[in-house]
């Protein structure tokens, strides 16, 4: 069961009425002409057709009389996405090379919940540059970001039935569709001729009984009004369970970092871990009993958090959609036709999470001085929960000691979130005169959502409920209450930390606090072209496009009250509201320049340039130039050059300050968690001593110390926009004869990003300070110590234009149709294979100017070598469809040297997927499949390569496990 609250806003429910409403009346209207169509007998094949003579390619809006594109384009139809079972749009993108990790719903964590209001999202990333660098098209158009603050497009608010076919283009597209094309776009195209009635159901489980799915879909397409209008219609229902960590043999202990120690696991435990007696450390283990931690096993001394925490998030969607158009003026001349695009997602993601973890230690911390300790104040010296303990744990300083406590009596945390997409097009579109045509429309989009998060601890109470006064007889706890008069006035709660259990429902009630946090993103857009041919050539006539759009985004986050009075003891976050406008001019032209000419059957170019002005950051422009030369029917050579444009979103450029736990290792502790010494030699050990003095020598923080820096986070009004200069080279092969249904392509891309938006690491802040010489104050000024004890408080994590950043690589797609009775004539039917292959030749990334360059290639997610490859074999109504993936070896660090190299590196992963798929007549077809054939296991992942406290890359590797599923469709 969700643990969200219901959204509840006016404005978005009154949309979805009105688009169900339009929904249901169109399904009237539509119910007699489709039983007439039952009545008269309905075709085999009803999808679309186009009654265009020209086609509009992704990358250009100029049509062209055949589907070419000059930059590299990878094609997903609606077969692709059955063939493969795939229900969400986001995996079946990931399985292609092309793609890098990305926020996936298997591929997020409490990392990634506790770094914003995105939790359940589906993100893709092309070429691993980054979400925000990836630009999603539907319809050629914008859609509103799914993720607050930003233009990444949540997939799981696109209506998954109604697709007709999915194009990825990479190589800068600013200057046709604006900025965020860096790494390409991905342009999701819908059905808008659909005609019938297309009902699917699908379910499929794991193979160990969990991670259960089930989806309901329908789709409804009729022409109304004598044939002048046309109507589709869509419904979708989702559902998956999800799993936990634990449910998995890789997720049984806490991140393992295998270029270290190997070993993962909280210091925070259940009945808690007592520092600071003279007789050393000591912990309640599991049987409630008071032991030193040095005799006690690992599995007593370290609390597992990874089996608790979700895996893969629960999920539930709705999704209605309702796209119509209806020809207003027709004829031969001047035509005008009006045109309606809308959707509604409502979605719940639950994830859980561990009990809270409290570090009572006494650190001074930032805030205003009412504040308390984040992780609250040490235990008391007169504590009466603790003097029982003081013969065992011995004498103890006049300060108290210092606890790290579960609250496992809580139970498990969840974050929850409810969240509603609506988007609205509406423009009229025709032609002028002869071959001059027009587009215009307006669009409307927001995304609220409501995130609440439980079993959050208010950390005034707590560090009000540990100083507590005995009033009575000692060692009566009857009389024990809390010692501030201000909390005893609100029902303060004594509380007491020590053993397991010991912490009191009564308690709890008291100090948990309820955490909601709001989200509303809003974008408005206008937009317009002309387009047309000028004049002719012997080519060819020379065509251009003239076009201007007007875009406006807003982002408001209200989170919860505990975030903005620092009493949360999760987070400190405080609220924002930005927005900005951008006004644009954009152009376009192809001229055909030889036509039917020896090796030149045909041959052209086209060029684009867009002129943007931003409220933000001023004016920007980004151009584009490609080429497309058809030597003969064979063979075909392409390419692309230009710019792109990536302006900062109002994430960047507002995000409210935010205080975080940023667990981190200090480069000047001399010794690790195990008593070992840690060598510090050259600039690290000059830096240490420099600025430390003589507790450079005796530094040591505990684990629990070290898990409560905190990183200090926020946007960056000042910033610049990213600048990205891109070309593409290749060469397509189609021949016939044969070799008829053979098609390769071969393709080179460069992308090099400038002024690059970025922050470092807080790990990243903190080496370069010290291993740097002589304390650089870019990184030193933004790390702050304890005056005192040297003790690492906060790290400033703000973003700044600094890094540049340059990718190549080659793609290669393979496709070949053919009947096997050509070559052996016993063998019926049809073959298709297919292949898909992506070679990285480059990744580098300098974090600034004069910095070490970074070459990613061969990291984790920067696979040298990504390869898919698969067949379908159909005969009479039986299809058999197999796919595979690769990925060549990795390594988690590519600076890791000597010692660390020996488990440094990560072996290849090869997975599989089957489908038989039965057309048991014309209306009606059954499949059958599973994923992951062979119950491929992800590997471990160390940091840092993964950045998240668990083991494993769920945007990269399959986390599920072997998949079963089957599905049924009928079409009438």
């Amino acid at each position: 069961m969700m643990n969200g609250k219901s959204i509840g806003i006016a404005r978005i429910r009154m949309m979805k009425a009105a688009l169900y409403g339009a929904t249901a009346l169109m399904l009237c209207a539509s119910l007699g002409a489709t039983a007439s169509a039952q009545t008269a007998g309905v075709p085999a094949d009803m999808e679309e057709t186009s009654a265009e003579p020209d086609i509009l390619v992704t990358g250009s809006r100029i049509k062209q009389p055949n589907l070419k594109s000059e930059a590299p384009l990878q094609s997903l139809s609606e077969a692709d996405f059955a063939r493969k079972g795939d229900v969400l749009i986001s995996d079946a993108l990931n399985d292609l090379p092309q793609f890098g990790n990305a926020l996936t719903n298997a591929g997020q964590s409490q990392a990634t919940a506790n770094a914003g209001f995105n939790t359940g999202v589906e993100l893709i990333n092309l070429r691993n540059l980054g979400v925000q660098r990836t630009l999603v098209l539907v319809n050629g158009r914008r859609h509103i970001g799914g993720d607050p603050g930003t233009s990444s497009v949540d997939l799981n608010s696109i209506p998954g039935s109604m697709i007709k076919q999915l194009d990825v283009v990479t190589g800068a597209a600013s200057a046709i569709y604006g900025a965020d094309a860096v790494s390409g776009v991905v342009n999701i195209i819908l059905k808008t001729d659909f005609e019938g009635l297309r009902l699917g159901a699908r379910g499929g489980i794991s193979d160990r009984g969990d991670a259960g799915e089930r989806q309901l879909t329908a789709l409804l397409g009729s022409k109304f009004a004598d044939d002048r209008g046309h109507f589709v219609v869509g419904a979708e229902y989702y559902k998956s369970d999800g799993f936990l960590l634990g449910d998995r043999p890789y997720g049984q202990l806490d991140a393992i970092n295998n270029l270290q120690n190997g070993l993962g696991g909280s210091s925070g435990i259940p009945g808690g871990r007592i520092t600071g007696g003279a007789n050393g450390i000591f912990i309640f283990n599991s049987a409630n009993q008071l032991v030193p931690a040095a005799t006690a096993p690992i599995s007593e001394t370290f609390f597992q958090r990874s089996p608790i925490r979700s895996q893969q998030a629960a999920n539930e969607r709705y999704i209605a959609s309702f796209n119509t158009s209806y020809k207003l003026v027709d004829g031969d001349g001047f035509t005008a036709e009006a045109y309606l695009e809308s959707s509604y997602a409502n979605a719940k993601t639950s994830m859980q999470i561990e009990p809270q973890v409290i570090f009572f230690q006494g650190l001074p911390r930032f805030g205003t001085p009412f504040e308390a300790p984040a992780d609250g104040p040490r235990i008391p010296a007169n504590n009466p929960f603790l003097l029982p303990l003081i013969p065992t744990i011995g004498a103890i300083p006049a300060a108290g000691v210092q606890v790290n406590r579960r609250f496992s009596e809580q139970g498990p945390r969840f974050i929850d979130v409810e969240r509603d997409t609506f988007r609205i097009l509406g423009g009229v579109r025709g032609n002028l005169f002869g071959t001059w045509t027009y587009d215009g429309y307006y669009q409307y989009g927001n995304v609220k959502s409501a995130q609440t998060e439980t079993g959050v601890l208010d950390r005034f109470r707590l560090a009000a409920a540990v100083d507590v006064d005995n009033n009575g007889t000692p060692g009566n706890l009857a009389d024990d209450r809390c010692a501030d008069p201000r909390f005893v006035a609100l029902g303060c709660i004594p509380l007491n930390v020590f053993g397991v259990g010991s912490v009191s429902q009564q308690f709890l009630d008291y100090a948990t606090i309820p955490s909601i946090s709001l989200t509303d993103a809003k974008q408005t857009v206008v937009s317009g072209f002309v387009s047309g041919e000028v004049f002719n050539l012997p080519a060819g006539p020379v065509s251009v496009v003239l076009g201007a759009e007007y875009r406006r985004e807003s982002s408001r986050i209200d989170p919860a009250p505990s975030y903005l009075d620092r009493s949360s003891s999760v987070r400190f976050l405080d609220g924002a509201d930005g927005s900005y406008s951008v006004t644009e001019q954009f152009a376009e032209v192809r001229v055909p320049v030889l036509k039917d000419k020896p090796f030149f059957k045909s041959l052209a170019f086209g060029a684009a340039v867009r002129f943007s002005d931003y409220t933000t950051v001023g004016n920007e422009f980004s151009w584009n130039v490609r080429g497309d030369w058809q030597v003969n029917d064979a063979i075909r050579i392409r390419g692309t050059t230009g710019t792109a444009v990536r302006a900062p979103n109002i994430n960047e450029l507002f995000a409210p300050v935010g205080r975080a736990n940023a667990a981190s290792f200090d480069p000047c502790d001399t010794v690790d968690d195990f008593g070992r010494p840690i060598a510090r030699t050259g600039n690290r050990l000059a830096n240490c001593n420099a600025q430390l003095g003589a507790l450079a020598a005796t530094l040591d923080q505990t684990q629990a110390q070290r898990g409560t820096l905190v990183s200090i986070n926020s946007g960056n009004a000042n910033l610049d926009a990213e600048a990205a200069f891109t070309y593409t080279g290749g060469v397509v092969f189609t021949p016939s004869g044969a070799l008829t249904g053979l098609s390769l392509s071969v393709d080179y891309y460069n992308i090099k990003i400038d002024n690059v938006i970025s922050a470092l690491a807080v790990q990243d802040t903190i080496n370069q300070c010290y291993d740097q010489p002589n304390l650089p104050a870019v990184f030193c000024s933004r790390v702050q110590r304890d005056p005192v004890n040297g003790q690492l408080l906060g790290v400033q994590n703000q973003l700044f234009n600094a890094a540049t950043e340059q990718l190549s690589g080659i793609d290669v797609q393979f496709n070949y149709g053919f009947k096997p009775e050509k070559v052996i004539s016993a063998i019926p039917g049809r073959l298709d294979l297919r292949a898909n292959y992506a070679l990285l030749l480059q990744h580098d990334f300098v974090a600034r100017a004069g910095a070490a360059l970074d070459d990613r290639v061969g990291q984790v997610g920067d696979f040298r070598h990504r390869f898919q490859f698969g067949g379908t074999y159909t005969v009479s109504k039986v299809s058999l469809s197999l796919d595979t993936r690769y990925l060549s070896p990795s390594v988690s660090d590519t600076t890791a040297t000597g010692a660390l190299l020996a488990n440094n590196r990560i072996g290849d992963y090869w997975i599989s997927d089957g489908q038989i798929a039965f057309n048991l007549s014309d209306r009606f077809s059954f499949t059958l499949g599973a994923t992951n054939l062979f119950d491929r296991q992800p590997p471990i992942v160390s940091p840092p390569a993964r950045t998240s406290t668990e083991n494993v890359i769920g945007g990269l590797y399959d986390v599920r496990g072997r998949f079963v599923y089957a599905g049924i469709s009928a079409k009438f």
